[in-house]
């Protein structure tokens, strides 16, 4: 086989990999992404440091239990 061809193909097969993890690391990062766009912070807030909530009790036992605060 001809070195030029050989080249090609070796370069070819080197830019379909390349391809395959590029999508693979757009994939993950758009479900990681998606995640944290879901992810429920308010609740977590309210738990740790006592915000009002007048929905639950979650801010009464943060402020009872005085988790972090001095």
């Amino acid at each position: 086989m001809d070195p030029t061809w050989l080249g090609m193909a070796a370069g070819t097969i080197a830019l379909v990999i390349a391809v395959a993890g590029v999508t693979a690391h757009y994939l993950n990062e758009r479900r990681r992404a998606d995640f944290l766009r879901n992810f429920d912070h308010h609740a977590w807030w309210q738990r740790t440091h006592g915000a009002a909530c007048t929905s639950c009790h979650a801010g009464s036992r943060a402020m009872r239990t005085r988790t972090w605060r001095t």
